[in-house]
């Protein structure tokens, strides 16, 4: 077994166990959001992943930016395999674009 298959096998595992302990605060999000307006419970985001492959990146719909309970979802992508629990944040198109019209330099900003 690679680090990489191991790694793969570790992020799988572990996403599904957090998401079964998860499942009442899940439950509790989606009535929440589904309670503040009518629609969809989820909503996703175009990404850029590994290869350059585009995925939709899962969130709850809330009126909070980057709130914690709002990854949840993300655990779904996890055991997709589109993504891995520890690793560079997946850009949006547009981010990935106007990062390459740059010079990469030795100390980075986001």
């Amino acid at each position: 077994m690679t680090l990489t298959s191991g790694r793969y096998a570790v992020d799988k595992l572990v996403a599904a166990v957090a998401l079964v302990l998860a499942s009442p605060v899940f439950l509790v999000m989606a009535v929440a959001a589904r309670r503040r307006s009518p629609g969809r419970v989820l909503r996703s985001q175009l990404r850029i992943g590994v290869d350059g492959r585009i995925f939709r990146m899962l969130g709850f719909r809330n009126t909070q930016r980057d709130g914690v309970l709002d990854a949840l979802p993300r655990l779904l992508n996890v055991l997709r395999g589109d993504m891995s629990l520890v690793g560079p944040r997946a850009p949006r198109p547009e981010e990935l674009a106007r990062q390459l019209r740059v010079r990469p330099g030795m100390l980075t900003t986001r």
